[in-house]
């Protein structure tokens, strides 16, 4: 764990990702689930310490993910991260989903768990 309060502070799995990733993510499909969260951070969670510190919006997903923003004034430019597990997604039939405890809605159901962290995605495509 980090030195620095919590609110100074990275979360877990942050990183910087490309213009071009941050325009094809999830960010743009599910629209994060609160309102942004004002951060300035020295560094990581895992104890990691920024050069300098950075000012940045986070956007918190329902996945527990998330994207953040930082502008950099001087240079005019803005820096993308992305924080949180970078989940790899399984199907799981609805035998397996009721071995694992997860209630499986029928035909139309789809349900899905990551082999790293464990998270639960549930999409009803029924329309």
């Amino acid at each position: 764990m980090s030195a620095f309060h919590p609110k100074n502070t990275a979360p877990a799995g942050f990183r910087e990702i490309t213009e071009e990733e941050f325009a094809k993510s999830r960010f743009f499909i599910y629209g994060p689930k609160e309102a942004p969260e004002y951060r300035q951070m020295r560094g990581t969670e895992e104890g990691e310490e920024f050069p300098k510190m950075l000012s940045a919006y986070l956007y918190h997903m329902f996945d527990g993910t998330g994207f953040a923003m930082s502008s950099d004034y001087w240079a005019g430019k803005i820096r993308y991260f992305a924080f949180g597990c970078d989940h790899k997604y399984v199907g799981l039939s609805p035998a397996q989903s009721a071995l694992e405890g997860i209630k499986h809605y029928g035909m139309h159901c789809h349900v899905s768990k990551c082999v790293k962290c464990g998270h639960v995605h549930q999409v009803d495509s029924s329309g």
